[in-house]
């Protein structure tokens, strides 16, 4: 069934509000009441008219509750339950205490728009207000700067399910004040006790049991003990994105302990978006699965890449997000063997100077090669010691349902060796790949004149490639006495 365009629907419900009234022509003649169609006037085929009404258009919305008493009654809970905007709506505009909360009741979903500070309304009318079908909030930072606290309780309701708490930063001050520590929220703000943060992460603390989806923006090091806590109290995320939170929650928990809280008893978790420059070594993989158990794995998870990203208008302010970075060593290998239904991963892998670590890094390889639901792969390896062998192309080949793939290889030390049948075979593995990058910092690669025109063909099926750093040198074919 085709979606109606917004400005067919509303000429569509004006037509019908039209027909639907007794008005005086010019003249003093009385036009006769049109009769509208039957099926106008059936509350299921109104609630999939009213389906099609998108949350960014309240206009409309409030249109479809003014044509006559049953559009007002099916249309009145549509519009409060998923606009956009609409608590401001029901705080400001709504008087009748009853009428607002009746419109409350109906509340699903909460989108509270960039720079609304409805949560800083000091005449206590939230914190009266019950929201029992309330499953998911949508909110910015700019949304939290003067908040009160009981106003970010009072939406802490047990039907909470999703919490997104976004980055939007559309000025220079603004941004100043996201990024900031709390004296520099202090002086911005002109409050000394201003950091409602800890306020937030509080509130979410008596509903996040129930959370199966959660995103978390920037938050200053007074928050990191907060996030450490909440993250053992998701027993049913699904989806957790804590990509913007400070790098004192890495600097400052044992990485056996944050890839716990993040992997080790979140069986449910399908997604996730780790915090900024996580990096688990060695001695922290090990921990981490003596903690958990030989037989540890998490086959619901299918995403690990960076998370939301800043929108901000200061360029010093834009920050990258960083995939998670695993030391190489055998136990990191088991730890990537407990994801084997991956479709994105991004991460960057780091051989050390110890020869274990060099040694580690084919089982490694091997382990994601094992991942055989993934599509795309974002794959970064740094070897400070050790040289490299073309055979990990080799491994990766068996990913035969890889569209997407980067790999970037820096090598402080020692040869990238990798040879045209190499990338020929790799290539001819994955059939269904449209997106290729390989950074493979200006590398010569030999092949015969067989291998690349296996490489060419395989090229040429797919739709973006970027191999500027890669040279190709054929190797003549001995002529025939």
């Amino acid at each position: 069934m085709a979606t109606p365009s917004t400005p067919k629907l509303c000429w569509s419900l004006l037509q019908y509000k039209q027909m639907a009234n007794n008005s005086n022509m010019p003249g003093g003649i009385r036009r006769h009441r049109a009769a509208p169609h039957r099926a106008l006037e059936v509350e299921d085929i109104l609630h999939e008219i009213f389906s099609y009404l998108q949350p960014t258009d309240g206009r409309t919305a409030a249109a479809t509750t003014q044509v006559n008493r049953l559009w007002r009654r099916v249309g009145t809970p549509r519009l409060w339950r998923q606009s956009e905007g609409q608590l401001s709506g029901l705080v400001r505009n709504v008087s009748d205490p009853v009428r607002r909360q009746m419109y409350a009741d109906a509340v699903r979903q909460i989108h509270i728009l960039p720079g609304d500070l409805i949560l800083a309304n000091n005449q206590n009318i939230l914190e009266r207000l019950d929201f029992p079908r309330l499953e998911s909030i949508t909110y910015y930072t700019s949304n939290t700067l003067i908040a009160r606290p009981n106003n970010i309780r009072a939406l802490m309701v047990p039907t909470l399910r999703s919490m997104r708490l976004g980055e939007y930063v559309d000025d220079p001050l603004n941004a100043q004040i996201f990024f900031g520590e709390p004296e520099e929220l202090a002086r911005l703000t002109g409050d000394e006790e201003h950091d409602d943060r800890p306020d937030l992460l509080n509130a979410l603390s008596t509903v996040c049991a129930q959370l199966t989806t959660l995103t978390l923006p920037v938050l200053n090091n007074t928050a990191d003990a907060l996030v450490l806590d909440l993250l053992d109290k998701l027993e049913a995320i699904e989806h957790l994105d804590l990509g913007g939170v400070s790098r004192g929650i890495v600097r400052d928990a044992p990485s056996d302990v944050l890839l716990y809280k993040l992997l080790g008893d979140k069986q449910k978790l399908i997604t996730l978006s780790p915090p900024t420059c996580c990096e688990f070594d060695s001695a922290g993989c090990q921990a981490f699965l003596h903690r958990v158990g030989p037989n540890w794995s998490l086959p619901s998870l299918r995403s690990i890449i960076p998370g939301q990203k800043h929108f901000v208008g200061m360029e010093e302010l834009l920050r990258t997000r960083k995939a998670p970075t695993f030391l190489c060593s055998m136990p990191a290998a088991r730890v990537l063997s407990g994801m084997p239904n991956l479709e994105r991963f991004h991460l960057t892998v780091v051989v050390t100077p110890d020869p274990a670590s060099a040694a580690s890094l084919k089982p490694m390889i091997a382990s994601i090669s094992k991942m055989t639901q993934l599509k795309e792969l974002v794959l970064n390896i740094d070897s400070l010691d050790h040289g490299m062998d073309g055979d990990l192309f080799v491994q990766l080949g068996e990913l035969s349902n890889l569209e997407t793939l980067t790999v970037s290889i820096w090598l402080l030390r020692g040869p990238l060796s990798l040879n045209g049948t190499q990338l020929a075979a790799f290539l001819a593995g994955v059939p269904k790949l449209k997106k290729l990058k390989l950074a493979l910092d200006k590398l010569d690669v030999s092949c015969t004149s067989v291998a690349k025109t296996a490489i060419d063909a395989a090229i040429a099926r797919i739709e973006e490639v970027d191999l500027d750093q890669i040279t190709f040198i054929t190797e003549e074919a001995p002529a025939v006495p």
